[in-house]
């Protein structure tokens, strides 16, 4: 890959033929922590990594979940660029060469959650910690919120 990662995610998309690395804290050429905003699709049959869509913002120890369609809701993780961890979520479009739209924020920023699709097509997004590293403060999520996918 073009850049080094840490903790991105990773999905197969079956309409590019492609596995898609997505997000992740990686150095930048000064040598200071930077987030990845280019994702990099890997073609099976070659093995090599070309660019894909870039994020709309840095995150690394997020979640990446399947929605009713196609698409992948990403949410949450720890952004470098703002020092904290993010609330925000994006949509992996991945037709054509691929985008990310905006999917709105949750009540809490979190990383290092869990998420899952329930049988209604909602996603539960669940625990985690929220990190501010300009206010000092952590603090563990025991609760859960729910994403509810716009009707296509």
């Amino acid at each position: 890959m073009a850049y080094p990662r840490d903790r991105p995610t990773a999905v197969w998309l079956p309409s590019m033929g492609k596995a898609m690395v997505i997000g992740g804290k990686g150095v930048g050429p000064d040598g200071r922590p930077m987030d990845v905003l280019q994702t990099e699709c890997l073609d099976p049959a070659t093995m090599t990594f070309t660019p894909g869509p870039r994020l709309l913002q840095g995150r690394m120890a997020h979640t990446l979940t399947p929605l009713p369609g196609g698409r992948f809701l990403l949410a949450g993780g720890w952004s470098v660029a703002l020092s904290r961890t993010t609330e925000s979520a994006e949509i992996l479009v991945p037709e054509g060469a691929g985008r990310f739209e905006p999917a709105g924020v949750m009540a809490n920023g979190r990383h290092d959650h869990g998420a899952a699709v329930l049988p209604d097509g909602r996603v539960l997004i669940a625990g985690g910690k929220e990190v501010d590293e300009n206010e000092g403060t952590t603090s563990w999520l025991s609760q859960a919120e729910l994403y509810a996918p716009a009707r296509r």
